[in-house]
């Protein structure tokens, strides 16, 4: 009995194997069948595009590996475009900051020239402003010389003369400018070149004033009392050199004059 059971076990298995094979092969048959109406299927759509109605133009299609390597180019020359256009952007921009720059350095150095200018130009019209100021003083020192020297001459004192003519000189800061500025206009012609020649053009050292000891009065409260009262007769001795020539030439020059009528409405 356990025999019989057994067999029909096995007869069991062979027949539901044999049926679930059939079963399988009839899907897998289906399935490549259906794969194979797939394929056709996109086989004949295809060419149907490639190929178009009547009034389209056929497509040429080309494989795959060209298309892809049609797209990888473009995506190649895009990106040197881009590379391109950013390199020419900085050197754009290269060239307008340096453009700014020499622009500013520019500006900067025209102000400076500008700035430069106008302060020459205000130290020359300082400089002329301060000549003419000095030219005006001189004249009106002249001309108030003039009339005073007008006034002593006039009143016939040839020692009150010759004292104001040899102060004029001794203190005149210009050297006899200002004493040859009021001669000229109470002296002849010949007798003035002569006073000028022996005053200004050739001045001797006797006639000549110690300015520095004049300017360093201040100084002279350190030099010791006997020092200083060899200073005063030194000065004095040279102040009666000074005078006697003085005097010599101003005689000269009051006969000429004299002789020349300078005051014959006074005599």
């Amino acid at each position: 009995m356990t025999v019989q059971v057994i067999s029909c076990s096995d007869q069991s298995k062979s027949k539901i194997s044999a049926s679930l094979t059939k079963i399988w092969e009839e899907r897998l048959k289906q399935k490549r069948l259906q794969e194979k109406c797939c394929l056709f299927w996109a086989r004949t759509i295809a060419e149907a595009a490639k190929i178009g109605s009547l009034d389209q133009e056929e497509l040429e299609w080309d494989s795959y590996e060209k298309m892809k390597a049609d797209m990888v180019s473009d995506q190649i020359k895009l990106k040197e475009e881009k590379a391109r256009a950013k390199e020419i952007a900085k050197l754009r921009a290269e060239n307008v900051a340096k453009d700014k720059a020499e622009k500013v350095a520019k500006l900067a150095e025209q102000r400076k020239l500008r700035k430069e200018k106008a302060e020459a130009r205000k130290l020359e019209a300082l400089s002329r402003k301060k000549s003419v100021e000095r030219k005006k003083r001189e004249l009106s020192k002249g001309l108030k010389l003039k009339a005073i020297l007008t006034k002593v001459i006039l009143k016939n004192d040839i020692c009150l003369v010759k004292s104001f003519i040899l102060t004029i000189f001794l203190f005149s800061k210009s050297d006899g400018n200002v004493l040859i500025l009021i001669l000229k206009f109470h002296h002849p012609k010949r007798q003035l070149e002569t006073l000028q020649t022996e005053i200004v053009a050739k001045p001797g050292p006797d006639l000549k004033l110690d300015i520095e000891l004049i300017k360093n009065e201040r100084m002279q409260r350190r030099i010791s009392l006997a020092d200083q009262i060899r200073a005063v007769k030194n000065k004095k001795a040279e102040f009666a050199v000074q005078k006697v020539r003085a005097n010599a030439l101003l005689d000269s020059a009051y006969e000429q004059r004299e002789g020349d009528h300078w005051f014959h409405g006074i005599y």
